[in-house]
């Protein structure tokens, strides 16, 4: 019993020892502690303050990033050209995507390895099978534009793949330009059909799904704005 009283006493005795120890370690570490909370307050605080600042003039910012933004349909290009260098179109604009459209059949006549089976053989004097087939597949996509809702003065993209010819290993691109030409603009000069000039890709390809198609086009539409949102042409003429 004598034994663990004394034993007690020892430690009580070591722990008023040791207080001063550590009483003065807890102030340093709180003096650290206080340190630390004080520099990273002196930190943060500028960066709220410049987020409340980027918060106030967040709406200016919005503003003049919005007037550069089209309100509008704009397109971008030479007025001599039949195709435009650019669309532009405004924000929350629906769009509508074709899928890659083929010739239709013309002549069943012909197997589905024949181009004639797509342009068929009485040819205005002049027209290619390509061309036939290019304008015969440009109104078959007028006519999914309107079951969508739009018209051919809706497309601001328009993208073809071409196969040379097979009897001449020729792309006959004149015939799809001439094609193109007379589907938009009815065969008139570009610049009297502003602001109707849709961008344009074309692309010569070594072989389609089927050989006697000689071309596939695909479109992009914009369905139009209300009532005071006109397509606008801007000259880039260099």
């Amino acid at each position: 019993m004598s034994t663990f009283n004394s034993s007690i006493s020892n430690q009580s005795a070591s722990r008023r020892q040791a207080s001063p120890w550590l009483r003065q370690s807890w102030r340093l570490l709180t003096m650290a502690a206080c340190l630390a909370i004080a520099g990273f307050s002196a930190i943060a605080a500028p960066a709220i303050a410049d987020d409340d600042e980027d918060d106030e003039s967040s709406p200016d910012n919005e503003s003049q990033e919005g007037a550069l933004l089209p309100q509008t349909v704009t397109i971008y290009g030479n007025p001599l050209s039949s195709i435009s260098s650019g669309v532009a179109i405004p924000p929350n604009t629906a769009l509508y995507f074709s899928s890659g459209i083929v010739p239709p059949t013309v002549d069943t006549s012909f197997p589905n390895t024949n181009p004639a089976r797509y342009c068929g053989t009485a040819l205005p004097e002049g027209v290619s099978c390509l061309e036939a087939q290019a304008f015969n597949t440009l109104m078959a996509i007028e006519g999914l534009l309107t079951e969508a809702g739009l018209t051919k003065e809706d497309v601001i993209y328009v993208n073809a793949f071409l196969i040379a010819d097979p009897e001449t290993d020729v792309f006959d691109w004149g015939g799809w330009f001439d094609a193109y030409s007379r589907f938009f603009f009815d065969g008139t000069p570009a610049q009297d059909n502003l602001p109707l000039k849709p961008s344009r890709t074309t692309l010569g390809v070594a072989g389609l799904v089927l050989d006697g198609w000689l071309i596939e086009i695909s479109v992009v539409a914009a369905y139009p704005l209300e009532e005071g949102g006109m397509p606008v042409f801007i000259d880039i003429t260099r």
